[in-house]
């Protein structure tokens, strides 16, 4: 994981690349040592976090989709089902 500060005026900003993003933010620190420590703390957050999490699923979408079909009571309800449970089928088989 890379990682950079950076001055924007008097303020401290940091800058971190992780899973191939960038993620940008301002650390509120006048002192170099205090935005050190900011980043460090991000950091150790972003390493922390499990792979995956806060991510949308397929059948989240699916269910979002069909609940959707249905408030808005739309005829084509019935093949949106059909085919919502065909790619759930042929998306989460075991490998």
């Amino acid at each position: 994981m890379q990682s950079r500060l950076y001055k924007r005026g008097k303020t401290w900003h940091a800058s971190i690349y992780h899973e191939g993003k960038e993620h940008r933010f301002s650390t509120k620190k006048l002192k170099k040592f205090q935005a050190q420590e900011v980043l460090d703390k991000r950091i150790k957050e972003m390493e922390a976090r499990r792979p995956g999490e806060g991510e949308v699923t397929l059948r989240d979408l699916a269910r979002s989709y069909i609940n959707r079909c249905e408030r808005k009571q739309l005829r084509s309800t019935y093949m949106a089902r059909i085919h919502v449970k065909h790619l759930l089928e042929f998306f989460t088989r075991p490998v």
